[in-house]
């Protein structure tokens, strides 16, 4: 009877920790978000309000002997409402700069 007291206590124990491990990174939620481009080579994100954090994502191309490339740059991670932009700048290819595609925000 102990036995099986201590087993049902134990499986408790590990389902109230995997509640406990997955709940809280649901919690963040950037809110009032908004991202797009700055320059050729460069692109914002700035969110004014909620939890967690964003960055922004810049997707960035060059042509090369015919040939597209595709390579990304990420902005510094900030604290929706602090009053910082995010700004992510294309990376250069073979020592060229390579100039901006698309754009992205990614919250956590």
């Amino acid at each position: 009877m102990k036995r099986s007291a201590g087993l049902a206590v134990s499986a408790l124990g590990l389902v109230g920790a995997g509640l406990v491990a997955t709940g809280s990174p649901a919690m963040a939620t950037p809110q009032n978000c908004t991202h797009g481009k700055a320059s050729s080579g460069s692109s914002i994100a700035y969110c004014t309000s909620g939890t967690g954090s964003y960055y922004a994502h810049i997707q960035c191309v060059i042509t090369v002997s015919g040939t597209k490339h595709y390579d990304s740059g990420y902005g510094s991670r900030q604290t929706p409402g602090s009053g910082a932009y995010s700004t992510a700048y294309c990376p250069r290819w073979d020592g060229k700069v390579m100039t901006y595609y698309t754009d992205s925000i990614e919250l956590s």
